[in-house]
């Protein structure tokens, strides 16, 4: 992972797609968002907290706190949906030249496909 952000209270780390968030059974340290944790703190001599997540399949920013008054903050923002997120996807065969789809991609209480 590679910072893509960072001032003096937040840092943007890039997460590919496939990484896990939390450790799952099996993976290795690298194999997951708080293993890197762990490595970008030895090396930055900070200490990173979580505010948010993101599933396994997805790639994009992930953001920690570099002090705890800035992760408590943000974990109020993510929790009372203040913090407006946007997803993009690449999409194949035909779709029109513009428009916005507005239609969930999964519905809540469904099993995950």
């Amino acid at each position: 992972m590679k910072a893509l952000y960072r001032d003096r209270d937040l840092i943007a780390l890039e997460k590919p797609e496939g990484m896990d968030c939390y450790q799952s059974s099996g993976a290795s340290e690298s194999g997951h968002v708080l293993g890197l944790k762990e490595t970008f703190e030895e090396k930055m001599s900070e200490r990173l907290f979580p505010v948010h997540r993101l599933d396994q399949a997805t790639s994009g920013l992930i953001v920690f706190a570099l002090n705890p008054k800035a992760a408590s903050l943000m974990q109020r923002l993510f929790r009372e949906s203040k913090i407006q997120k946007t997803y993009r996807a690449w999409v194949w065969g035909q779709t029109p030249e513009r428009g916005i789809i507005q239609t969930p991609l999964k519905v809540k209480g469904s099993p995950r496909t």
